[in-house]
């Protein structure tokens, strides 16, 4: 594997990342709604390209006075706005989401790559050096607890 990942974020940068995570954390806690994945299921779907007769309805529903106690008109309103407004945010969370999963997959992989060529010189070492394979029984520890693949039940 090629060295991809070269480079660490400053403190400077977690804490703005952090301090910019907890703006938008705050904004959407006030319009976000969490659901259980049962509760997604539930949750009716409205057919494509809507919006513009949801408009249609909303701007009848005013004209003839129409008022429903379980549906206010501005909830309506409400929910058409915010419907229009966050799928650009959920792309640009959707993009940054699969970035930060693939630089921290690439970076746990390089890591362990040189961690193993790191560890297998050390080891190689260490029957020569008292020293050292006392300092690597910690890591020979970890490397002695290969996983195995769990054998098939006879049967």
């Amino acid at each position: 594997m090629s060295n991809l990942v070269d480079a660490t974020l400053t403190e400077a940068e977690l804490s703005e990342l952090t301090a910019a995570f907890q703006t938008i954390e705050r904004i959407y806690t006030k319009v976000g709604v969490p659901l259980h994945p049962e509760q997604r299921q539930e949750v009716m779907k409205p057919r494509k390209n809507c919006e513009p007769l949801v408009e249609l309805l909303i701007s009848l529903a005013v004209k003839y006075d129409v008022k429903l106690a379980d549906f206010p008109l501005e909830g309506l309103r409400n929910d058409l706005t915010l419907r229009r407004q966050l799928p650009a945010d959920e792309a640009r969370l959707e993009v940054l989401h699969r970035l930060v999963a693939d630089t921290l997959l690439v970076a746990s992989g390089e890591m362990w790559e040189a961690f193993l060529a790191y560890y297998a010189v050390l080891d190689a070492m260490s029957s020569r050096n008292a020293a050292l394979a006392t300092e690597l029984k910690p890591v020979k520890a970890l490397m002695s607890n290969v996983r195995r693949r769990s054998q098939p039940a006879e049967g």
